[in-house]
């Protein structure tokens, strides 16, 4: 005789195993809630990577400790001043010290009043009474002279008209754009032509630049 089959794990009816009851399933872990601020952190950090990019691209970004706008350029009006003038004639040491050019130009001599300008800050332009540039028939010349000394200058080759297109071409050693023009400078103007040729009512004209706006003249009287 066959031993008899036990029906406790089978199906009656169709032989298969019967799932396990309650008492042998395994437990399932219940999945933790997700919190609100687990969501929200992670997103406020993705916008404000956003935000601070596009504004960086934009150019609205500065490094710390500067303005958030540039200051107003300054009217160069209140930052230079000019002195008495002088008129002579250009001698062989002063044109040897690269002051002037030719031997027997008028050369005027304007000295410094007042001034918190660089030699950067500002160029120069001689003037005729009507407003108009002053043409010069020779080979002139713009020189800033310290203490007898030429530090800065720029030529101007003949027939060019008496101004300086951008600024100082040459400087003395230990001097630069950031160089300060004090009261201790004058400003020299080899006119390129001699006192006949020359128009006796003349002005210098300071234009402000890099961060100065404006004029400022001065009558080069003689």
């Amino acid at each position: 005789m066959n031993p008899a089959t036990s029906s406790h794990d089978t199906d009656p009816v169709s032989g298969i195993p019967a799932p396990p009851g309650k008492e042998h399933a395994v437990p399932v872990r219940p999945r933790p809630p997700i919190s609100d601020r687990a969501v929200l952190i992670p997103l406020a950090i993705v916008l404000a990577f956003v935000v601070l990019t596009a504004l960086l691209f934009d150019g609205l970004l500065l490094p710390l400790g500067q303005p958030g706008t540039h200051p107003p350029p300054t009217p160069i009006g209140t930052a230079l001043e000019f002195g008495g003038v002088s008129a002579g004639n250009c001698t062989v040491p002063l044109a040897e010290a690269a002051i002037c050019v030719v031997v027997g130009d008028l050369l005027y001599d304007v000295s410094v009043a007042a001034s918190t300008l660089t030699y950067g800050s500002f160029r120069l332009e001689v003037e005729l009474s009507g407003g108009a540039v002053f043409n010069n028939t020779g080979d002139a010349e713009f020189s800033i002279v310290k203490g007898g000394f030429m530090t800065a200058r720029t030529d101007v080759g003949l027939g060019g008209g008496l101004v300086m297109s951008a600024g100082w071409a040459q400087f003395a050693s230990g001097t630069s754009v950031s160089s300060n023009l004090t009261t201790a400078c004058s400003i020299f103007i080899d006119v390129g032509q001699s006192w006949t040729q020359t128009p006796s009512s003349l002005t210098l004209t300071a234009i402000g630049q890099a961060g100065y706006t404006g004029t400022v003249s001065v009558t080069l009287t003689r």
